[in-house]
C-alpha cells in the first residue's frame, strides 16, 4: 500500500506538470532519502535496544524518522530483514 501511494503521488506530480507545460522536477537525493526513510518506517511496528545517552528511545514516528535518517545502516537492516520472505513464515 505505501509503494502503490507513493507511486501515485509520482503520477500526480507528473501530471500536474505535464498540465502546465512543464516536465516535473526531478527527484533529489533528500526526496530519495525521506522516501527510503518513509518506507523503512512502514515496515516497524516496534523496537528494543535502542539508546540515545544511555536512554531508551520512545518508538514514535518521530524518533524512529529521526533515527532512520541519522542512521543508514538500521534503515538497510529494516529493508533487508523485511524484503526476506521467509522472516514472515
Amino acid at each position: 500500500a505505501h509503494g502503490k501511494k507513493i507511486f501515485r503521488e509520482m503520477q500526480n506530480k507528473d501530471f500536474q506538470a505535464q498540465k502546465k507545460g512543464r516536465v516535473a522536477d526531478p527527484m533529489t537525493i533528500e526526496d530519495a532519502e525521506a522516501m527510503s526513510v518513509d518506507g523503512a518506517f512502514v515496515r516497524m511496528i516496534s523496537w528494543e535496544g535502542i539508546e540515545e545517552e544511555g536512554k531508551p528511545v520512545k518508538f514514535d514516528e518521530e524518533n524512529v524518522k529521526r533515527v532512520l535518517k541519522q542512521h543508514g545502516w538500521i534503515r538497510q537492516q529494516v529493508m533487508d530483514a523485511s524484503s526476506e520472505i521467509s522472516n514472515f513464515t
